[in-house]
């Protein structure tokens, strides 16, 4: 009997690195796969078509997630609620430093005294990849 898993996947028109199907959603980068499922037998038939498949890709389970290039993933702690939270604290801490934002400074309406632009933020992101 072939072990080969038939895969149904779709990459989404708005961004070709997200993969979806019906009951799991896979996220590459470079070489690096994020698969989320409904459950764990799902995300393992996913596993079991990417190692059996006809371009037998070589992969470690790395189990659980927690950090996801550069995202912190936490899991909610109620154990009835199922979602997850993304975080991004190095990022959250550089654009904290650019625009000069210390503790002892008091708040006020707009903290930034520029405009912070995607151009400025070009760089540090592409650096924390």
């Amino acid at each position: 009997a072939s072990k080969k898993k038939e895969r149904i996947f779709a990459p989404l028109q708005t961004n070709p690195c997200l993969f979806v199907c019906d009951d799991c959603v896979l996220l590459t980068y470079v070489d690096d796969i994020l698969i989320i499922g409904k459950n764990n037998k799902a995300i393992e038939s996913v596993i079991a078509s990417l190692k059996y498949g006809d371009e037998d890709f070589e992969f470690t389970d790395q189990g659980t997630v927690q950090t996801y290039l550069g995202v912190e993933i936490v899991r909610s702690s109620n154990p009835n609620d199922t979602s997850y939270e993304l975080r991004q604290p190095f990022l959250i801490r550089h654009l904290i430093e650019m625009i000069g934002l210390t503790p002892d400074v008091k708040g006020r309406e707009n903290p930034a005294q520029l405009p912070l632009l995607h151009k400025d933020l070009e760089g540090p992101m592409q650096k924390q990849s």
